[in-house]
């Protein structure tokens, strides 16, 4: 593969954790109507993915630590981009 194609890849996950972060915060308000946009998209787009860490480790005590094991994922994929092909891209986070 191209090194553009493991830029692409590698910046796809810098804003799939932005999403998820941004997710994450919005749980915390209880006042989110999730079936409204812009938080409908956003559902649409984290959960197809969280769902399977979901059921990896199920809630505990009201707290989902589900997407600590994501963002976990998310920085091995990254960790595996870079040295496929080193470039000068970096995490967010």
């Amino acid at each position: 593969m191209s090194t553009t194609v493991w830029e692409v890849l590698f910046y796809a996950c810098n804003l799939y954790k932005i999403l998820l972060l941004a997710r994450i915060l919005l749980t915390w308000l209880p006042n989110i109507d999730w079936y409204n946009q812009p938080f409908q998209g956003l559902r649409a787009i984290t959960d197809p993915v969280m769902a399977p860490f979901s059921r990896l480790i199920p809630p505990m005590g009201g707290i989902d630590f589900s997407p600590i094991l994501l963002f976990f994922v998310l920085s091995l994929v990254q960790s595996f981009l870079q040295q496929q092909c080193p470039f000068t891209c970096r995490p967010l986070f």
